[in-house]
């Protein structure tokens, strides 16, 4: 097999794997909503947001899996899949910083692992979202390069 082709195969990996976790926590969310509004209202800087956020963040969650399904928008949804992650990543680190006991809003399995354990997931799926963005322009520039008309 050919490094474009593990390449892809690597890209639909980490394509899935955003698919299943962004539609899981969502719809562990929207499931117990109340849960998540009560959670939220609890936390530093966006407490007061709470009933937006309780909707917002799983509906942007389920935007991102669809935009992952249409292959058109495929990479733009790996770029808002990485996003995603490193603002949650990144409002851990300030959750981590200000205050020791938070509840988890995550729903499901998810919401059992310690915040630390959230960050080591965090940080994996922004590596892969991040070398699914580089492999992917990677093939695009492979593909352009083979398809150009030679000069």
């Amino acid at each position: 097999m050919n490094n474009a082709g593990r390449n892809g195969k690597f890209i639909a990996f980490v394509v899935f794997a955003f698919i299943t976790l962004f539609t899981y926590t969502a719809v562990n969310k929207i499931w117990d909503i109340d849960f998540v509004e009560k959670s939220l209202r609890s936390f530093p800087l966006i407490g007061s947001m709470a009933p937006l956020l309780s909707w917002a963040i799983p509906l942007a969650e389920l935007v991102v899996v669809a935009v992952l399904f249409i292959p058109r928008t495929r990479n733009i949804g790996l770029l808002l899949s990485t996003l995603l992650m490193i603002s949650f990543t990144f409002y851990i680190i300030y959750l981590k910083a200000v205050s020791s006991i938070l509840p988890c809003t995550c729903g499901g399995m998810i919401s059992h692992l310690s915040w630390d354990q959230h960050l080591i997931v965090n940080i994996i799926f922004i590596v892969l979202g991040i070398a699914s963005i580089y492999l992917t322009r990677k093939n695009q520039r492979r593909m352009a390069a083979v398809l150009s008309p030679a000069n």
